[in-house]
């Protein structure tokens, strides 16, 4: 059957169930094929989880194992779940209907050599920097023996990556055919392979330690099983095999890349929970466990409904069926709600006989199953928060970071390949440089002077009686309910170049004999964004004030100490925490700041935040204006980690 008949049975079927009102026809088929695999790959998934709860408990030879295997589920959801299967089917599709099934097959070729060769390359580099991948995505293991546990996992774990990429691509491959037995149930080889050797480790009695290494050597084996089921029966849909970085396949990459990045969104927040998690012994554990019982009805439903539903709408697109895309769309949001709500809301209401039940064996102790009982709850509460964040701010933040690897043409706009061009730019170009030291230099001199001001004021503020106290403080931070615009609008009429207000009241003073140039300079963007940040330094020391015992102050005016004494060797000590905290406040709001820079500075000065505003909105060059927020984002996270840690460490005992 050619593409037009395809789709016009297609469209015949889903005119009949769309008009009967029931889920019939082959998609609905389709997905209860895929969701019966998924179902059993997942069924087998909590045998494979009891096993390794029974085998390893919840200690830290756990939290390591687990640890290193969350970074395999990284990477198989950037590869398998939604972004590459969602790029690689339309564009399989697409070649094999305008040039032939060998045309199609030599680009699925050309894709499988180079994800396996990028996958391959990947986990060499990972293998080397591992003890800092393991730091980085478990902070708390460092200084623990729990460490060095996760980095021998997490190696021996890196032949699975090595798989991932060529599995991915052979199963979208055979999706993009509709051959979906094979695909949904394929991976049940691999949780087939780590039960039964996981079986013979618990018969066997096998010491923890040794036994998370046989299972993560077990892992490589498992995806070596899969690839090569797969590869019995699709080799001959990519062939040959090349590594290409040809128009079209930077193309491809370009459309893969951000699906794959937005896929694997809810992975990269629980690896967040995992780093969080890590500073305490068997969190990890739990909060791994709490998530895959989570994930069972959001796995079942959402992975089903979209391996089925991006074949069937790329075809109905191509097609030009209208009607099909919209019931293909409707009955995938009914499958979805219908089914995923229900069974998300019985986890939580049943979340402690479920995990007792599961995971309860051996190592796994009953103060385990209450605690990822509690972490289950506690999940399936904030799902809706964690949707919602994950789509207003992850989502979004990884598009633009994506966005940045894109070129820009003047007639052709934002073209979907993968180059580094933006960042060549950035950083080869002296202008870049300059734009972005003085940025920094601002947000420096704007800390400096709102500590300098903004510590005494707190420490005067503190001193003042209730009603002074009451009225002062509305006085501080009467401007945060200003808008920031009509605050520096004010300072641009009290500058008003040389004859502005301000140059006449100095001169008037005797102060200065010539004019300082506030507009259009630096000095003018510092001046007004310390008044525009310094309410945020004045409440972060006000707030480290409340915590100093007056009687301490009194206790050195008693023995002698005067004013100035008590000031440098006691209260100062106390505030320097809320004063670092403050400088961090006021420094990254000042480097992001946009509106006082433009208004005060204009065009002629520009910083990070205008010169991003002018690369998306006047000259439309998106990428280039994604790579200059990046940057800035990338820095000021930096940073602002950075000093915190430092800080922390720094007063540690006056935070606890």
């Amino acid at each position: 059957m050619n593409a037009t008949n395809k789709s016009a049975a297609y469209h015949v079927t889903a005119s009949a169930s769309k008009g009967s009102g029931c889920y019939t026809g082959p998609m609905f088929r389709s997905f209860l094929t895929v969701s019966s695999g998924t179902l059993a790959s997942r069924l087998l998934g909590f045998v494979r989880d009891s096993v390794i709860a029974a085998l390893l408990g919840a200690g830290p030879v756990a939290d390591a194992f687990l640890a290193a295997f969350q970074l395999v589920n990284v990477v198989r959801r950037l590869l398998a779940e939604g972004g590459l299967n969602a790029a690689l089917v339309p564009a399989w599709l697409k070649a094999r209907d305008a040039h032939g099934m060998d045309a199609a097959t030599a680009f699925a070729g050309r894709v499988l050599g180079t994800v396996s060769a990028a996958v391959i390359a990947a986990a060499l580099v990972i293998g080397v920097v591992m003890p800092l991948v393991i730091t980085a995505i478990a902070p708390g293991f460092v200084g623990r023996y729990t460490l060095q546990f996760a980095v021998d996992d997490a190696r021996l774990m890196l032949p699975y990556l090595a798989f991932a990429g060529p599995v991915t691509v052979m199963m979208a491959l055979l999706n993009a055919q509709g051959r979906f037995v094979l695909t949904a149930f394929s991976p049940l080889l691999f949780n087939i392979a780590l039960i039964a050797v996981m079986a013979v480790l618990l018969v066997r009695q096998q010491d923890p330690v040794q036994a998370a290494l046989v299972m993560a050597a077990t892992i490589g084996v498992a995806g070596f099983l899969q690839l090569s089921m797969l590869a019995l029966r699709g080799a001959k849909l990519a062939a040959p095999l090349r590594v290409s970085f040809d128009p079209e396949m930077r193309g491809f990459l370009g459309r893969a890349v951000p699906g794959m990045v937005a896929s694997g969104a809810p992975q990269w927040l629980m690896v967040a929970g995992a780093v969080i998690a890590s500073t305490s012994p068997s969190a990890v554990s739990w909060l791994y466990f709490a998530n895959r019982l989570l994930e069972l009805p959001l796995g079942i439903v959402g992975v089903a409904m979209g391996t089925v539903l991006i074949p069937e709408m790329t075809r109905a697109v191509r097609g030009g069926e209208q009607s099909a895309i919209a019931h293909a769309e409707s009955r995938a949001l009914e499958l979805a709600a219908g089914l995923a709500l229900p069974a998300t809301l019985g986890l939580m209401v049943l979340s402690g006989p479920i995990v007792r039940m599961l995971f309860e064996h051996g190592a796994f102790t009953a103060e385990d199953s209450a605690a990822t009982a509690q972490a289950l709850t506690w999940l399936t509460l904030a799902l809706p928060a964690l949707m919602l964040f994950t789509g207003v701010v992850v989502i979004p933040l990884a598009m633009t970071v994506l966005l940045s690897f894109h070129d820009w043409g003047q007639y052709k706009g934002v073209e979907p390949v993968f180059i580094l061009k933006n960042w060549h730019e950035i950083v080869s170009d002296p202008y870049y440089a300059e734009m972005f030291w003085r940025t920094f230099r601002i947000a420096i001199l704007t800390t400096l002077l709102t500590a300098v001001l903004g510590a005494p004021e707190a420490y005067i503020l503190n001193r003042m009686s209730g009603r002074w106290k009451s009225f002062f403080l509305l006085v501080i931070l009467g401007p945060l309910l200003i808008s920031v615009v009509a605050r520096t609008l004010g300072w641009a009429l009290l500058f008003g170049g040389n004859n502005g207000v301000v140059n006449k009241l100095l001169m008037s003073l005797g102060l200065i004999s010539t004019p300082i140039p506030f507009m259009f300079t630096e000095t003018g963007r510092v001046v007004a964004l310390a008044h525009v940040m310094m309410p945020f330094m004045v409440l972060s020391v006000w707030a480290a004030l409340q915590r100093l015992d007056p009687q301490i102050e009194n206790a050195a005016m008693s023995l002698g100490a005067g004013s100035l004494t008590i000031v440098r060797r006691i209260i100062m000590p106390q505030i320097m925490p809320g004063v670092l905290s403050g400088a961090i406040i006021v420094f990254s709001l000042s480097a992001s700041a946009f509106a006082t820079p433009a208004i005060i500075g204009g065009r002629r000065l520009k910083v990070a935040a205008t010169l991003a505003y002018d690369e998306f909105l006047n000259t439309l060059n998106w990428p280039l204006g994604a790579a200059v927020a990046t940057l800035l984002l990338v820095a000021l996270v930096l940073i602002v980690v950075g000093s915190n840690a430092l800080i922390e460490r720094r007063y540690a005992e006056v935070f606890r």
